[in-house]
């Protein structure tokens, strides 16, 4: 009786998981390819491919195996983590309950491109587990201190992510400072990783291009305007700097001075005008 009840209830689980992952499709199907202006765009499905089958995901950029150990997750567990594999070492309970997803981030360093969203589901099982250690050791103090520090690098961690994005603050700056009705702008590979996306790009006359791999010279004849992390190259090619935006570029660390961190602000992604251009 309850082996056919089970069944049962597993099979009307699996009806509304399959219903529901089908309407999300539709929808996300629907919405992507009216932004993107392309038919059929389901972004999850051709990243899938992209990375999987083609196996092309290293074009995206490389780490070492143990970014993830070393860097990505102290960085979103700082308090968490410490505590979880504490706990992991001291009962076996919380090492069962943390292995899965131990295993799952083994799985995701083995392959050479790596991202902080990848090893997300691992979170809140590191702070259950976190929190199973505090019981399980009694060590309420620590837990409590390691929490205050985690608050404060959180503030300061929202701080550099506002200054993160120079590619689209940059190409704010360009709506602001040029009135013209039509322009042709080439947006480089380091403003659009940083901001300048689609979003931003609300020139209905405009025209925005991100076409890499052009030499400096000939090649940007026809851009009225350029967001640009080298603007040195294209100085002697007619293009001048309109604004230059600034942008996190690491901790400034002296002793000497109070406080003696503070966060380095330097311009990242330059907007250029093409003077060879009527109305530039």
């Amino acid at each position: 009786m309850v082996g056919s009840q089970l069944r049962s209830l597993t099979r009307r689980t699996l009806a509304i998981v399959a219903a529901c992952a089908a309407g999300f499709v539709a929808l996300t199907v629907a919405v992507d390819s009216a932004l993107w202006r392309e038919p059929w765009m389901w972004p999850e499905a051709r990243g899938f491919w992209f990375n999987v089958v083609e196996g092309r995901s290293a074009e995206w950029g490389t780490d070492p195996p143990l970014h993830y150990a070393t860097r990505l997750l102290p960085r979103l567990l700082p308090a968490a983590l410490p505590l979880a594999v504490a706990g992991a070492a001291a009962d076996r309970r919380i090492a069962r309950l943390a292995a899965p997803s131990a295993l799952a981030v083994a799985v995701f360093s083995a392959n050479a491109h790596k991202e902080w969203r990848f090893v997300l589901p691992a979170v809140p099982v590191a702070n259950a587990c976190a929190a199973a250690a505090v019981v399980r050791l009694g060590a309420r103090r620590l837990a409590a201190v390691l929490c205050a520090a985690s608050a404060a690098m959180a503030l300061g961690m929202a701080y550099v992510s506002a200054h993160n994005y120079p590619g689209g603050h940059a190409l704010a700056r360009l709506h602001a400072l040029e009135p013209a009705a039509h322009a042709i702008v080439h947006i480089d590979a380091y403003a659009a990783m940083t901001g300048a996306t689609r979003f931003g790009q609300t020139r209905s006359g405009w025209v925005y291009d991100k076409t890499e791999g052009l030499a400096p010279g000939a090649a940007f004849a026809n851009y009225t305007h350029l967001l640009t992390a080298a603007p040195a190259a294209h100085r002697a090619h007619g293009f001048e700097v309109m604004a230059e935006q600034r942008g996190y570029a690491g901790i400034g660390v002296d002793l000497g001075r109070f406080p003696p961190l503070w966060i380095r602000l330097e311009p990242l992604v330059w907007v250029m005008r093409n003077t060879h251009q009527p109305g530039c």
